[in-house]
C-alpha cells in the first residue's frame, strides 16, 4: 500500500488499520481443511473456488470470507450489522447496504433461482440464515 503525500494522520491510520485486517484474514484458514462442501456446492478454501461439478465461480476475497463465515455458523441467525461487523471486523455504522449486496452477489453464483434461495436465506426482520442442506 502507499499514499500520496501530503496525507493526514487519520488516513495513515485507516490504512494501517486495512492492511493488518487483510493480514489477519489467512490465519483462521490454516485449521481449515483445503475443500468445503454443501449441498452440490464444494468451495476450494485455497483458490477461493466454488463449484458444482459443471461450472466453476470465483469468488472475490469479501465473497470468500462471507461464505465461510456463513459455512463456519449453518442455521444461526445474523442481522446484517452483525454480520458486518463479524466479516468486515469493524462496526457498521449503519451501513448494511453492504452486506446486502454481496449476499446477492453470492445467492448469483450459488444459488438456482437466487430469488428464492435455497442456501443464503433471509430470516424477516432478523437476518440471514446458512441453510447447508438447501
Amino acid at each position: 500500500d502507499y499514499l500520496v503525500k501530503p496525507f493526514s494522520n487519520g488516513m495513515l491510520s485507516a490504512r494501517i488499520k486495512a492492511n493488518l485486517r487483510r493480514a489477519r484474514m489467512p490465519l483462521d484458514q490454516k485449521d481449515r481443511p483445503r475443500l468445503c462442501g454443501f449441498g452440490k456446492w464444494t468451495l476450494d478454501v485455497t483458490r477461493h473456488e466454488i463449484s458444482d461439478g459443471e461450472k466453476t465461480f470465483r469468488l472475490n476475497p469479501t465473497e470468500h470470507r462471507l461464505l465461510l463465515f456463513f459455512i463456519d455458523h449453518p442455521g444461526q441467525r445474523f442481522t446484517t450489522s452483525s454480520i458486518y461487523e463479524l466479516v468486515w471486523g469493524k462496526p457498521s455504522y449503519g451501513d448494511v447496504r453492504t452486506v446486502m449486496v454481496h449476499v446477492c452477489n453470492l445467492r448469483k453464483k450459488i444459488e438456482a433461482d437466487p430469488n428464492q434461495p435455497r442456501y443464503l436465506r433471509s430470516a424477516r426482520g432478523e437476518g440471514y440464515y446458512f441453510q447447508p442442506e438447501g
